[in-house]
């Protein structure tokens, strides 16, 4: 099976602030309780990562802003006053006093300016013994040349205040002899290089000439990377190195999906507590989440390539321990439209991961049948005697081109068929036509034995007519046998009818709904938006078109396996613009128009078909159509006559919104009038008393289909009819 390579996924990587801040602050937990005004929660942070919250807040260089991505939109976060408002509103800043066990290490930390005193405060907190040595009378170090002493002993006082270490002011260290038995020691001062030299390999001695030459907050940083440096070698007997906590990320975010967002201005004093909020407000948490934006699957579920993956794993090979295949749904809910590789940074296919992993669960048996039951035998009826056709011109030996407009565009509206295919005849009377289905619902089930026997079947038709070029009036179709077939050559029926003529009015605003299909054919793309400006109309472009096409929620044919959330995506797509949409994949159009969305295809405006409020097709109509359809081309294009078979479900009454109900539960007219037939005919069913209406059922594949209905004189009148996976098993002996 593919292994999906979730190790580029770059979702986790640190954002531009925190990459580049030299105590690696998670900025966007530290933002997100600002944003709701938590300036205790959001000093408890802060503090827990600066460890001197008040020094560090005054004497921040800042890094962060010109690292922030809003600054080539409109600007950078004012990180810098957000964490001087955090200090300024926090009322709870003392310590927490964590009463650890000590240690029974003991580290001497020489120097008690801003580095060695980061370095002490980190080690005592975490239960070890810390003596000080300071030289000069007083600690601080540098910091009395930058703030005055009120701005910083305070806080120095008050994060030392519950920890238990010793300070030893006017202690010159001369040489290391002197300080007796440590178990580390860390030399934060070296001005003369006295030590350097002396003790630089010497096991247990942390040296970092901090104090000079770089400033207070990259030295305190300095100092917790010396601490944990110290505490990696008590526990192992080895020197780590934890240069610094900056670190480069591989982020990276499309500032024109960013809205500007006016910068906050503060006033002589910083922000006030609103004011810090609203700023606040201004951080998107930068983080890459291109693919929960953009996919439809990644969205509803919310969970990211590497999550999905882990539970993906866990369900094609569940353990001994839990064997419960918990992601069957969501590995059956993918529409298969290639968004997700397309706009993934990292290239991370998890469309075509999920695609794998449904054939692996159709080759264990474990994926369920109901799924796309529906939708298989939608493709063998395309394909059957009933609705497939094959046929070349008369007098025609071998062709130069093939009409394969798929099975859906003719079900959808039989004159799409028969006006293009007419046209087409009128430029290259030599077309041949091959009416039947790709073959792609048999892949977006797992069956990849059904999809190439049907793909064998395509080549042989097209071997027979002696390798034409084909016209596609089916993105789709055209996307998969192309891809398929490397050798075979194609173009799109709207690219071959870019030039006719069409009929132009004042149409009004309108948006080309591209397929998904359709994602990669520019040529198409842009001649079907030239065919819908002549024809008049005024062109609005969707958010997603072109390369970030969306599926309409057709592709993988996951109605079944998820109508939660397709509902939601036909929404989504429906209601993005109020314009009408002009769709050139008859799976779009009528999915778009079954949500009430005013939508066109482009060959209605070609031959003048249909408008935009027309209503799709509900199933059994979409199979009577393809019917109507062979029989139709063959008595207008051979002049050979045929039987249209009427359907037996005739004889069965149902009103019009019982019948869209029955499409919208994915059940056949003529499978529910089986049930019924088969309910009559060996006296199997329940009858009402007071309505005298019957209840019987059928099992139909893998479902059992239910009916309610009314005996007429001449057939029966439907009531209603419903399915559910349970097999009723029945003793008809008893």
């Amino acid at each position: 099976m593919y292994n999906l390579d979730t190790s580029k996924c770059i979702q986790t990587e640190p954002a531009f602030c925190k990459a580049v801040c030299p105590f690696g602050l998670d900025v966007p937990d530290f933002i997100k309780k600002l944003q709701r005004g938590q300036f205790n929660s959001a000093y408890q942070v802060y503090a827990d990562t600066v460890g001197f919250p008040e020094i560090i807040a005054r004497l921040c260089p800042a890094l962060c802003h010109d690292a922030c991505i809003r600054v080539k939109v409109d600007a950078s976060i004012d990180l810098h006053l957000l964490e001087q408002a955090c200090v300024r509103y926090a009322d709870r800043r003392e310590p927490p006093a964590y009463n650890l066990p000590a240690r029974g290490k003991r580290i001497a930390v020489i120097g008690a300016g801003l580095c060695g005193l980061s370095c002490a405060l980190r080690l005592v907190r975490k239960g070890y013994t810390v003596d000080v040595y300071e030289r000069k009378a007083y600690i601080g170090g540098q910091l009395w040349d930058l703030l005055p002493p009120e701005a910083f002993l305070p806080d120095i006082e008050r994060q030392l205040a519950n920890t238990c270490y010793e300070l030893h002011l006017n202690y010159e260290i001369k040489s290391l002899s002197v300080l007796g038995s440590y178990d580390a020691i860390f030399i934060s001062t070296d001005p003369n290089g006295q030590f350097s030299g002396k003790y630089q390999q010497e096991q247990g001695v942390f040296f970092k000439n901090l104090s000079v030459g770089l400033g207070p907050v990259v030295a305190a940083a300095h100092g917790f990377s010396i601490a944990l440096e110290i505490e990696a070698y008590l526990k192992t007997g080895i020197m780590f190195s934890y240069e610094n906590r900056t670190c480069k990320t591989r982020l990276c975010m499309n500032e024109r999906e960013i809205k500007s967002q006016p910068k906050v201005q503060a006033g002589e004093d910083g922000f006030t507590s609103e004011q810090a909020q609203k700023e606040a407000l201004r951080c998107m948490a930068c983080s890459c989440n291109a693919c929960k934006h953009h996919c439809d699957l990644m969205a509803y579920y919310q969970k990211y390539p590497s999550r999905i993956k882990d539970e993906v794993t866990g369900t094609i090979y569940p353990s001994a321990d839990f064997i419960h295949r918990y992601a069957t749904r969501l590995i059956a809910s993918c529409m298969q439209c290639g968004l997700c590789k397309e706009i993934c940074p990292a290239d991370i296919d998890v469309g075509g991961y999920l695609n794998e992993a449904l054939a692996e669960l159709h080759r264990q048996k474990a994926l369920p049948p109901v799924f796309h039951e529906f939708f298989l035998r939608d493709m063998i009826h395309a394909n059957s005697e009933e609705s497939m056709l094959c046929k070349m011109p008369d007098g025609v030996e071998h062709c130069q081109y093939l009409y394969f407009p798929g099975c859906q565009l003719g079900a959808s509206l039989p004159a799409y068929v028969t006006d293009s295919y007419e046209e087409l005849r009128e430029l290259y009377p030599d077309t041949a036509l091959l009416l039947r289905c790709c073959g792609i619902p048999a892949k977006w089930a797992g069956d990849y034995s059904l999809y190439r026997n049907m793909l064998v079947q395509i080549e042989n038709s097209w071997e027979k007519f002696g390798r034409p070029s084909v016209i596609f009036g089916c993105p789709n179709c055209q996307n998969v046998l192309l891809q398929e077939f490397p050798e075979m050559s194609g173009q799109s029926l709207y690219s071959i009818l870019a030039d006719m003529e069409i009929r132009k009015s004042q149409r009004g605003v309108a948006a080309v709904y591209d397929p998904c299909a359709a994602r990669y054919d520019v040529q198409t793309q842009n001649d079907v938006r030239q065919l819908a400006l002549r024809a008049g109309y005024i062109l609005q472009p969707l958010s997603h078109q072109g390369t970030m096409a969306q599926c309409c929620s057709w592709g993988g044919q996951t109605a079944i396996a998820n109508p939660s959330m397709v509902k939601l995506v036909k929404k989504r797509r429906a209601g993005e613009i109020e314009a009408p949409y002009i769709a050139y994949c008859a799976n779009c159009r009528d999915v778009l128009a079954s949500t009430g969305k005013a939508c066109v295809h482009i060959l209605d405006l070609l031959f003048d078909l249909g408008n935009a409020q027309r209503n799709p097709p509900n199933a059994t109509e979409r199979r009577q159509n393809r019917v109507t359809l062979k029989h139709t081309l063959i008595q207008r294009f051979w002049n050979e006559t045929s039987d249209c078979a009427c359907s037996s479900a005739e004889m069965l009454e149902i009103p019009a919104a019982l019948r869209q109900t029955l499409s919208d539960r994915y059940l056949l007219e003529e499978d529910i009038w089986a049930v019924i037939q088969c309910g009559e005919r060996e006296g199997i069913f329940i009858e009402e008393a007071v309505s005298g209406a019957r209840i019987t059922h059928k099992e139909i594949g893998s479902i059992t289909c239910w009916a309610r209905y009314i005996p007429l004189e001449k057939g029966f009148q439907l009531l209603d009819g419903y399915s559910h996976r349970m097999q009723i098993v029945e003793d008809r002996h008893a």
